[in-house]
């Protein structure tokens, strides 16, 4: 996903080749089953822009904005920190009923370690 973002941004003369990410050749090992009791919360609440289908935020830091797709877009309007990252999940099954719950579970935690890694989420738990 990394570097498909790199891409897009490179794409659209954002960033150049230097600061596009490699391919990482270590792993990287979570404990998912603790990693899923943790409750996420969107950091800088002023900044982010919720319409009916879309979410977007502008970092306070870089002034660079972010947008999601409409599956992000749910995902993070979910972020109430209030839901633990399980309970996310569970609602997103609901919501993609085809979707293997286990995939289902590895993409939302993957896309919660972007939005970690973009420092536009905090954790508790």
């Amino acid at each position: 996903m990394i570097k498909e973002i790199a891409s897009l941004l490179e794409n659209k003369g954002l960033i150049g080749e230097a600061m596009k990410p490699t391919g990482c050749s270590e792993q990287l090992e979570i404990r998912l089953e603790e990693y899923l009791a943790n409750i996420p919360q969107r950091k800088y609440r002023s900044q982010w822009i919720d319409t009916c289908n879309q979410i977007a935020v502008v970092h306070p830091e870089t002034f660079f904005p972010f947008f999601f797709n409409r599956y992000g877009s749910r995902i993070i309007k979910r972020c109430n920190g209030k839901r633990t990252i399980r309970q996310i999940v569970l609602q997103a099954k609901r919501t993609w009923p085809s979707i293997d719950r286990l995939e289902l579970a590895k993409d939302i935690v993957r896309f919660f370690f972007l939005l970690d890694e973009l420092d536009l989420v905090e954790f508790r738990g």
